[in-house]
C-alpha cells in the first residue's frame, strides 16, 4: 500500500470509529502549500505521514481508538491545527522544551497529551508516545512518559486494524 492508499485508509475511517464528530462535515480533502508546514513544526520537521496527512486534509477533532486527534479545521494555511497542538501555554512550554510535540490526546477525554518523540526521529517518523498531564501540570516538568507506538505509521495501521475488527 503507497503512503497516499494509506493516508486515504486512515482518513476513510474517522467517521464509521467516531460518528458524534462528523454532524455535518465528513473529513475533507484539502491541498496546502508545503510552506504552510511551518507554523507546527516549532521543534522540527514531524513525520512525513502526518504532514502529509496535515496538508491533504481537514477534520474536527476525532476520537480513533487510540487517541483523540487534536482537529485540523479548514483554512487556507495550517494555523488553526497549530493552535490546537501549542494551545495549551503550560503543556506547550514544557513539551517543546523537551522535543515533544503534541497531536493527540488520549481516548475518552482524558487530557495526557499524545506527543511525538522528535528526540528519536529517524527515517522520516519517529517514536508516539503519552505523556502523564498532572507531572506537567503540577510540576512543569515531564514525568512519565508512555511509548506506545513506534512510529506514526505504526499508530495508523493500528486504527486501521481496529476499524476492520468484526
Amino acid at each position: 500500500m503507497t503512503d497516499t492508499e494509506l493516508i486515504q485508509r486512515f482518513v476513510d475511517c474517522f467517521t464509521r470509529l467516531d460518528e458524534s464528530a462528523f454532524s455535518h462535515d465528513d473529513p475533507a480533502a484539502f491541498s496546502t502549500s508545503p510552506e504552510a508546514l511551518v507554523s507546527i513544526r516549532r521543534c522540527g520537521v514531524l513525520p512525513e505521514l502526518y504532514e502529509q496527512l496535515a496538508t491533504s486534509y481537514r477534520w474536527p477533532e476525532v476520537e480513533i481508538g487510540v487517541a483523540r486527534l487534536l482537529p485540523n479545521l479548514p483554512a487556507e494555511n495550517l494555523q488553526p491545527l497549530a493552535d490546537s497542538m501549542f494551545a495549551d501555554p503550560v503543556l506547550n512550554n514544557t513539551l517543546v522544551s523537551k522535543k515533544l510535540v503534541r497531536f493527540a490526546m488520549a481516548p475518552n477525554y482524558c487530557y495526557d497529551p499524545i506527543c511525538f518523540d522528535l528526540n528519536r526521529f529517524s527515517n522520516a517518523d519517529c517514536p508516539v508516545v503519552r505523556i502523564n498531564h498532572e507531572s506537567v501540570l503540577s510540576n512543569g516538568t515531564v514525568g512519565e512518559v508512555e511509548a506506545i507506538f513506534d512510529s506514526f505509521r505504526d499508530l495508523m495501521l493500528a486504527v486501521l486494524a481496529i476499524e476492520n475488527q468484526p
